[in-house]
C-alpha cells in the first residue's frame, strides 16, 4: 500500500489544488505551504524568502537576519537540508507533499507514489489569472520562467531532470482530464496500490 503521494507540477497546472482535493478524498494531510512555514521557523528566515529560495536556485548575494553577508549557495544548501528533514518527518504518516523535491528526497521509500501534473499553456495562463490573480504582461514567458526556476532548483539538488517522465510513476494532464478527475484518479490509486 502506498503511504505518500508526491506531486511535482508545472506552474499553473493546478497541482496544488489536485493535491488538496486528493487529500480531502483520502482524509490525509496535504503539505505545501506548511513546509515553507516550518522552514522559515527553523531557519529564522522570512517566509517569502524561503518560498522563493525553494522554488529557484538563483546565484546572488543575500543578507541573513544576523546581519552577516552570506552566499546564496550556502543558504540554498542549508534550506535544502532543513527541507529534507521536514519532509522526512512529515512522511512518517500518510500524506501528500506538493513540490519541494519531495519525490527525490523520499526516493528510497517503496510506499511512495510520484506524480507529475502538467497542462496546456492556455489552461495554465487562465489559472494564473483567474485563480492566482496574477497578471503578467507576457504570460507565456512568465510560465517558462517559473518552470525554469523549478527545473533549475530541482536539478541543482536532485541531479535529475524535473518533469522527466522516467522519474515519476504517473503524469496527469489536468487541462484534458480536469482537476476533480485527477484527484479521483490519485485517490483511487492510493487506495489500490
Amino acid at each position: 500500500m502506498k503511504q505518500i503521494i508526491t506531486i511535482s507540477r508545472q506552474y499553473g497546472s493546478g497541482g496544488r489544488i489536485i493535491g488538496q482535493e486528493t487529500a480531502s478524498l483520502l482524509s490525509i494531510p496535504c503539505y505545501d505551504s506548511k513546509i515553507i512555514e516550518e522552514l522559515a521557523e527553523k531557519t529564522g528566515l522570512r517566509k517569502d524568502f524561503v518560498e522563493d529560495s525553494t522554488e529557484s536556485s538563483d546565484d546572488w548575494m543575500v543578507f541573513s537576519f544576523s546581519s552577516k553577508r552570506i552566499n546564496s549557495r550556502t543558504i540554498q544548501n542549508d534550506l535544502w537540508n532543513a527541507q529534507c528533514a521536514v519532509i522526512r518527518q512529515l512522511a512518517e504518516k500518510p500524506c501528500i507533499i506538493v513540490g519541494r523535491g519531495a519525490d527525490f528526497i523520499l526516493k528510497e521509500r517503496t510506499d511512495l507514489l510520484k506524480v507529475f501534473i502538467y497542462a496546456d499553456t492556455a489552461s495554465r495562463i487562465a489559472r494564473v489569472r483567474e485563480v492566482y490573480h496574477e497578471t503578467p504582461s507576457d504570460p507565456e514567458k512568465y510560465l517558462r520562467e517559473k518552470d525554469r526556476g523549478r527545473a533549475s532548483y530541482y536539478q541543482s539538488h536532485a541531479d535529475m531532470t524535473w518533469g522527466d517522465s522516467s522519474h515519476y510513476d504517473l503524469a496527469l494532464n489536468s487541462s484534458s482530464l480536469g482537476i476533480k478527475p485527477c484527484a479521483e484518479i490519485l485517490a483511487e490509486l492510493f487506495r489500490s496500490l
